[in-house]
This record gives structure tokens, C-alpha cells and sequence, in this order.
């Protein structure tokens, strides 16, 4: 085994101690070890396994209540996809989450600047009254006029 992340039972199982995770960001590298320092001989194969991943994404919301119509924006996407991490705190898109405990594989999480406000919401619509039925008898015919 060449690196294997430090893990922790602090939340009660044993799990990857995110707080202690060697992170890379895109195209640093993670880790370097010379050949020569690895045993010779003939590997059936290699294994590389990552515990957490944090990446950029743009995405559409529709906003059906305020009429503001289709938004684009950027987020960020935390995603823990080890077996089991001990999370302390992490941040996504410079908003720090506190958590203390264990999260099972597969925990994610969403950040990003909050859509735009919208103002008020449109007015609603009044429908047009329909006009009053007509009654039920006919009123009566003018009086006649007088021939004076």
C-alpha cells in the first residue's frame, strides 16, 4: 500500500477523517512517489480510490412563482463518496457547514450564490365578470307615447 487516508472512530464508526484529508485541486497532484521506492516486482493491479470531490457546475432554474422564467447559474457540488467520513466542518462556495459526526457514502451537497431576489410577485389576475343573466320574466314595454 502506497497511501492510505487517516481514518477516525470519533463519530463512533470508522471513517475517513475528512478534517485530515489530503486535498488536490484541479491538475495538482496528489501524490508523487518515486518507482524506486516501490518494491519490484509484477502488480496484477492498481487501485485508486478518492474519498471527496468538490467541483464546479452551471445548471437552469426555473422559477415558476415570481415569473422571473429560466435562470442560469453556477454552483458548486461537495460530494463525500468515500465509505464512511467523519465530517467536522467543510465548505461549499465559502459557506462553511458544521456537522460532527459520520455521513455514509454518498452525502452531497449544493452551494452557490443565492438566485436573484425577485420583487414582488405579479399581481393576480382578476377574470372578467361575466355579465348578469337575464331575468327570468322580461320587463314590461315602455309606456305609450302621448300624441299631443
Amino acid at each position: 500500500m502506497v497511501y492510505h487516508a487517516p481514518e477516525t472512530t470519533a463519530g463512533g464508526a470508522n471513517a475517513i477523517n475528512f478534517s485530515q484529508s489530503v486535498l488536490a485541486g484541479q491538475g495538482e497532484t496528489f501524490l508523487s512517489v518515486p518507482l524506486s521506492q516501490l518494491s519490484a516486482g509484477t502488480y496484477p493491479w492498481i487501485r485508486v480510490s478518492l474519498g471527496y470531490q468538490n467541483y464546479d457546475i452551471d445548471f437552469r432554474y426555473t422559477d415558476t412563482v415570481f415569473g422571473l422564467g429560466g435562470l442560469d447559474l453556477e454552483g458548486t457540488i461537495a460530494s463525500f463518496i468515500g465509505f464512511n467520513t467523519y465530517i467536522s466542518t467543510f465548505t461549499i462556495n465559502q459557506q462553511s457547514l458544521t456537522i460532527n459526526d459520520d455521513r455514509a457514502q454518498g452525502l452531497r451537497g449544493l452551494g452557490g450564490p443565492p438566485p436573484p431576489a425577485p420583487g414582488p410577485p405579479p399581481p393576480r389576475r382578476r377574470r372578467a365578470r361575466p355579465p348578469p343573466p337575464p331575468p327570468f320574466f322580461p320587463p314590461p314595454p315602455p309606456p305609450p307615447t302621448p300624441a299631443w
